[in-house]
């Protein structure tokens, strides 16, 4: 595990009807097989799977946000979706009583936010070009952006001290505002960065026992049932906002920065490596699906991100 072995994901062996139909289940099996193989390599398949595992749920349970590495999202994105599609129906309906609202409305606010953000990096590497200052480059880009970091802020402020469907969504139609002005701000000549702004499900351990059993989340919105409605609609209200990038898009415009890094910083991108990491992370794409909408882990300011 420490020694950040990563295989293969997009492995032969693994049967794609039973990823899709049970994915956590399939990838529990194919683990213990890539391991209990002991030859050709096959114990970094197993380890990779693994790890990606383990982190999630003790991210998950610490509190922390998880940042998988590109060959792992895919995986990482598969098991978290999974857990959406199982629960999140009944989910609905328990948190719709609680509101005294529709199931409808729940889907409803439910919708992610498209993102339009700017070539950040392309950003930064020109303004390092030009006046060789990190620091500076950085604070260019933080002041470009204060308005949007702001709303984003304004945004889970209001989720947290709000206690109906209403607030949620007038801070929501705010945060909309906000990124159509960022996006009306883009040049005709940049590429921008696409993704979601939402909240989304996942098993949160210590609210009920079945949490830490995500082998099987079925049960777990008929636990909600037990929970008073004000502690539902309080949990409902506070999942953490979180933005998710289809990287697919960024690995593309590496190949576009390579005479800029190259001048801000005299070093090069070898576009065979690029080429390689896109062609990697596309046939983990392929089977495992998935390019977004990461899973939302509360952050904890006093403990860094597992990675």
């Amino acid at each position: 595990m420490h020694n950040e072995l990563e295989g293969d994901l997009a492995h032969a062996w693994i049967q794609t009807a039973a990823l899709q139909a049970d994915p956590l289940r399939a990838l529990g099996s194919e683990t213990l097989h890539y391991i209990g193989y002991w030859n050709s390599g096959a114990i970094e398949e197993g380890v990779s799977h693994l790890r990606t595992f383990i982190y999630w749920r003790a991210s998950a349970h610490l509190r922390i946000p998880f940042l998988p590495s590109l060959r792992c999202l895919p995986v990482y994105h598969l098991m978290t979706d999974h857990v959406r599609r199982t629960v999140q129906d009944r989910v609905y309906e328990v948190v719709a009583e609680a509101f005294h609202t529709t199931v409808g409305e729940v889907y409803e606010d439910e919708e992610p936010d498209p993102l339009y953000l700017p070539p950040a990096l392309a950003l930064f590497l020109d303004h390092l070009r030009r006046h060789g200052d990190i620091a500076a480059a950085v604070d260019d880009l933080r002041h470009q952006h204060r308005k949007l970091r702001r709303t984003l802020g304004e945004l889970q402020q209001t989720l947290d001290t709000g206690s109906t469907l209403g607030e949620a969504r007038a801070a929501r139609r705010r945060l909309n505002a906000a990124l159509e002005a960022l996006r009306t701000d883009l040049g005709p000549d940049d590429q921008a960065a696409a993704g979601t702004v939402d909240q989304l499900i996942d098993i949160v351990p210590g609210v009920v026992k079945v949490a830490a059993n995500p082998l099987d989340p079925v049960g777990y919105a008929e636990t909600l049932l037990a929970r008073p409605a004000d502690w539902i609609r309080s949990w409902w209200l506070r999942r953490p906002v979180r933005s998710a990038l289809r990287l697919s898009t960024r690995l593309d415009d590496l190949g576009r920065y390579d005479r800029l890094l190259e001048e801000a910083t005299g070093q090069r991108c070898d576009p065979a490596e690029v080429e390689a990491l896109r062609h990697q992370y596309g046939r983990a794409l392929d089977l495992y699906g998935g390019d977004s909408r990461l899973p939302a882990v509360p952050p904890r300011a006093a403990t860094g991100p597992l990675a």
